[in-house]
């Protein structure tokens, strides 16, 4: 069973006199349960708790939804394509190597061969250290010494990865083959 809590979250009132209601009752005098007295006096509280249940449930569970399959298919495969691109990146705990290639330069040396030179094409990137040493503070706000935890970098690149990794298990395989 579903326990409503009603609250009155704000209230019109005579500026002039301080009024409010029309039994004028002043502003200040006013109480929670004297408003919520009067809401529940003008309105059927069980009927209006029955509809906000109704309506929680809908939204729960809709019974209709809006769009078309093309659509909900394109944005399965965005989706997809989305989880595929974070997975391909580089794991920050791992880092990433420089990978260079020998490139032509247009140019020829005597015998007719032609010149290459070595070219960086993807930078290095350094891993992040595996853990860092985080402030420990007493109930006061003083800290009282340092922890060692895993590198919040390390545990976002991983929350991410899972999450990537969850869309592309969940993306039915006819949208896999649309890629």
């Amino acid at each position: 069973m579903t326990t409503y809590n009603w609250t009155i979250a704000n209230l019109e009132r005579e500026t002039d006199t301080g009024g409010v209601g029309t039994g004028f009752v002043p502003f200040d005098q006013l109480t929670e349960a004297d408003v919520l007295a009067w809401v529940h006096a003008s309105e059927d509280k069980d009927e209006m708790e029955a509809k906000l249940a109704t309506q929680i449930e809908d939204q729960k569970a809709p019974k209709t939804a809006v769009g078309t399959l093309w659509q909900k298919r394109a944005e399965m495969v965005a989706k997809c394509r989305s989880a595929v691109a974070r997975l391909a990146q580089y794991k920050v705990a791992d880092g990433r190597p420089e990978i260079t290639e020998e490139q032509p330069t247009g140019e020829y040396d005597e015998e007719g061969n032609e010149i290459t030179e070595t070219v960086v094409v993807q930078t290095a990137i350094d891993p992040v250290e595996p853990t860092v040493e985080q402030p420990v503070y007493d109930d006061e706000g003083n800290q009282t010494g340092t922890e060692t935890v895993t590198n919040p970098l390390i545990v976002a690149d991983e929350a991410e990865r899972a999450a990537a990794q969850a869309v592309i298990d969940q993306t039915p395989q006819e949208v896999k083959d649309f890629e």
